[in-house]
């Protein structure tokens, strides 16, 4: 995501950026439905994994639901530059907490 935040505003704006963006958000999409069921899964193991679905997933549709409102208040107030700035940030965290999720103790080995 991330990647295709920076070459939307380095690109823009430009259909061949766009439609950079558009391969490169929906090849996104496509690893994070993957990475959704299986990194809870590899992380914390089967038991409980329903419940723990079911938090996250809750959380994620409501970031979704709110997230198209926040991006056109910051555009209005910041520009459109800025705010992809924004979330190239945003999603450079989330990768750092990402790297960080990868160190923690592998809860399935601590039950073997």
């Amino acid at each position: 995501m991330t990647t295709g935040v920076v070459v939307l505003d380095s690109t823009a704006p430009s259909i061949a950026g766009a439609m950079a963006f558009a391969v490169i958000f929906g090849m996104g999409n496509g690893l994070f439905s993957i990475v959704t069921g299986s990194l809870p899964l590899t992380l914390f193991g089967s038991e409980g994994y329903g419940r723990l679905q079911g938090r996250v997933m809750s959380a994620r549709l409501i970031v979704s639901a709110v997230a198209p409102f926040a991006l056109a208040f910051a555009i209005m107030h910041i520009g459109i530059a800025w705010s992809l700035g924004a979330m190239a940030l945003l999603g450079a965290a989330a990768l750092l907490v990402l790297v960080a999720i990868t160190r923690l103790p592998n809860a399935r080995s601590d039950r073997v």
